[in-house]
Order: C-alpha cells, then structure tokens, then sequence
C-alpha cells in the first residue's frame, strides 16, 4: 500500500533558490531509490516555505529508506536553508 509523506519546509526568501537546487539535486537522488515513485517540490506563493511530496511503495519502503545514510546525510544538508522545523506528515492510501 503506498504512503505520502508532505514534507514542509520554512525557509528565508533569499535561501528559497538554493533550497529548491539543494530539494532538486541531492534530494532527488538521495530520496528517490527504488522505494520511491514520486518526488515533487512546491514553492509557496509567499517564497518563504516549500512543499515536497514523496510517494512511497509501502510504508516499511520508506522506514528502510530513511535507514540509509545518505538519506541522513541529506536531511543534515537541509539545514542550511531552513527559517524552522520542518513539518513532517505521512498518509497511508485508504
């Protein structure tokens, strides 16, 4: 069964850019192994938080990709970028 996870992510205006390239580059190829089958980033009309959706196979597909080392590795290169925590939501298909 897939899972959605909506990630959202505060960010300063003038960090939005390198935050989208960061999301786009590392992201994308850290993120997106077999276990994922979407990867998509949103800015929001205020230039001050983005949007990223993940859709995964299964929900044990995303705990065993989040395991990996890169994928740590990847959510330390966020900060940089960001104005505050990010919210994290996950949505199991009904």
């Amino acid at each position: 069964m897939n899972q959605l996870e909506i990630i959202t992510l505060p960010t300063d205006p003038s960090r939005l850019a390198g935050l989208v390239e960061f999301l786009d580059t590392i992201g994308r190829s850290a993120i997106c192994a077999p276990e994922c089958t979407r990867f998509e980033i949103f800015a929001g009309a205020e230039r001050d938080t983005v949007l990223v959706t993940v859709l995964w196979k299964s929900a044990a597909d995303h705990q065993a990709a989040v395991q990996r080392p890169d994928v740590g590795a990847f959510f330390g290169g966020l900060e940089p970028f960001l104005s505050g925590a990010p919210r994290i939501e996950q949505f199991d298909a009904a």
